[in-house]
């Protein structure tokens, strides 16, 4: 269990909660400032079943996201490894 976010007005999900040494801290995710805006270049911005399928066809393999960053004002790339575990804990809330 690494991130935790909420719905971030349909243009994306804010990151809530990272995990030490959780996939989302190995992407450099910083929490209450980053939104998940983009996955493989596909916006997130269909409530919480868009980013559970974008994420669920990637388990275990490199995915490239857009995350931007409310305090910098500013979009970045990274990259996240997300585990088998993916489906049930985003199911509640958390990945």
């Amino acid at each position: 269990m690494s991130i935790l976010w909420r719905n971030v007005a349909k243009v994306g999900h804010r990151v809530l909660l990272v995990l030490d040494n959780s996939p989302g801290d190995e992407a450099g995710l910083v929490p209450f400032l980053d939104v998940i805006t983009h996955i493989e270049g596909v916006q997130v911005d269909d409530g919480e079943k868009n980013l559970v399928a974008l994420l669920g066809k990637r388990v275990d393999l490199p995915t490239d996201m857009t995350v931007y960053n409310i305090k910098a004002k500013a979009s970045r790339k990274t990259t996240i490894v997300s585990v088998r575990y993916l489906r049930a804990a985003v199911s509640a809330g958390v990945f």
